[in-house]
């Protein structure tokens, strides 16, 4: 019996945030620094996402202008700081701790963007947030005695996860600006500046690598950077608003189990009351993330019949997986794209502009 085509892009979607959420381990077990990690990270996922994208013919002059590759050699170096800071607060702290914590980084999103266009966020908005913020108090496991007294380096790992999420939500808003960009090739120049800047940072002569370490850091970058992305993106167009809104959530709940399971460190009852609170919050805003999702996979050339995209004032709330901000608006929508609408409603232009 052959799949339809959602369910083809629910298992597809599904796979690569199993895959994502598995990253922990390559850290955990390659046993090296943040930085060394990042670089080969970024290097092994270049050379797997260039030839990706040669193979499916993407490397157009049309999508290399002077200001496209400007903003993205600018979410390079945020990106790649933020993977830093994201490792590092892994080893610090545990895979699932320093998951729960980025993946804050829709709420900045939502607050930075209100801030900048001068959009309201409303009593339920700001309801929302407290409580995810209640949440991720809880769930980093700050407010556990054990875990202040004499543990500066929990803490500092606390605050890194916090600062990568901040940096992440920063990529987000300065990506809306790069127009039709496939996302491929915007990670592929995120890669090439850790591949340039790393080793100017971090001399790699000095640095010790095994047999078994080659292992995890080639699969770090061919899986987690190229793979994972390659199965998220070739998803997206598939997948109606509500099915993407709930996958989301396959990466930091796989994370958490794995961490479990793997390493014993499972999260306790007040981190795990917290991570609901926070999840539950973050469902408010990962909905409109969601319905970005489709927006901009389907800009990207793996368009469903008749959706035409025009571009509006920016919305804080339109990003895709990446943290890539496609502000836009829809005509010519489905019935499936107007009910997925309705369920998932987003804030409308304040001068005018129409939902999406």
């Amino acid at each position: 019996m052959s799949l339809t085509q959602r369910q083809q892009g629910a298992i597809t979607l599904a796979s690569g945030g199993l895959l994502m959420g598995t990253i922990g381990i390559f850290v955990e077990e390659a046993r090296l620094g943040a930085l060394t990690l990042v670089f080969f990270r970024c290097l092994f996922g270049f050379l797997s996402l260039a030839a990706y994208c040669a193979w499916k013919g993407f490397f157009t002059r049309a999508h290399f202008t002077r200001r496209t590759v400007t903003l993205a050699l600018i979410t390079g170096v945020l990106m790649v700081t933020q993977w830093v800071g994201f490792f590092d607060a892994i080893h610090r702290t545990s895979i699932a701790v320093a998951t729960v914590v980025f993946h804050v980084q829709p709420f900045w999103v939502v607050l930075i963007g209100a801030a900048l266009f001068n959009e309201r966020l409303g009593v339920d908005r700001l309801g929302w947030i407290a409580t995810a913020f209640v949440g991720l108090v809880l769930a980093s496991g700050v407010a556990a005695t054990e875990n202040l007294q004499g543990h500066t380096s929990y803490l500092i790992g606390i605050g890194e996860a916090l600062v990568g999420s901040v940096l992440y939500a920063s990529v987000t808003l300065i990506a809306k600006g790069l127009g039709n960009l496939r996302p491929h090739l915007l990670t592929l120049a995120q890669c090439a500046v850790g591949v340039v800047c790393l080793p100017f940072v971090a001399p790699l002569t000095a640095v010790h690598i095994g047999p078994m370490q080659w292992f995890w850091l080639v699969g770090m970058g061919v899986l987690h950077t190229g793979l994972s992305y390659v199965l998220i993106y070739g998803a997206l167009p598939k997948l109606s608003t509500p099915i993407i809104a709930v996958l989301l959530f396959v990466y930091p709940l796989t994370a958490i189990v794995v961490d479990a399971l793997v390493y014993g460190r499972a999260l306790s009852m007040p981190q795990l009351a917290g991570n609901g609170a926070d999840r539950g919050g973050e469902s408010w805003s990962e909905s409109g993330v969601a319905a970005a999702f489709v927006v901009a996979a389907r800009r990207t050339g793996a368009a469903a019949g008749g959706l035409r995209v025009r571009r509006i004032r920016p919305s804080v709330e339109t990003l895709n997986k990446t943290g890539h901000m496609r502000p836009v608006s829809l005509s010519g929508r489905s019935g499936s794209d107007r009910q997925s609408r309705r369920s998932f409603p987003l804030a409308a232009s304040r001068r005018g502009g129409r939902q999406v």
